[in-house]
């Protein structure tokens, strides 16, 4: 998938390793990461992506004893990413200045 130009070999290899790390991956924890990762990009105001995010990640790794082929690492990144944004916007809503 050359973006401009021909593709060559080198483009297909990493095309292809992408295509097998995302297949390696637990659904659950690709979806808690993605969510976790897009509230703290908005300080976790909206509160729905972290509420979200961090259960997918628990279920995720729950589920990994059933699938032990599938990688929970991005499980562990989402409920953490998560929890900080959480704190975040937790943080944000109490804080009132004077």
């Amino acid at each position: 998938m050359a973006l401009f130009g021909r593709e060559n070999a080198q483009d297909q290899a990493r095309v292809e390793a992408w295509r097998r790390w995302i297949t390696r991956q637990h659904p659950l924890a690709l979806a808690s990461a993605v969510l976790s990762i897009f509230s703290i990009t908005h300080f976790g105001t909206l509160f729905i992506d972290e509420m979200a995010g961090i259960p997918f990640g628990v279920i995720a790794l729950r589920r990994a004893s059933l699938a032990p082929q599938l990688s929970v690492r991005l499980a562990y990144v989402g409920i953490i990413v998560g929890v900080i944004s959480l704190g975040i916007a937790i943080k944000l809503y109490l804080y009132r200045p004077a």
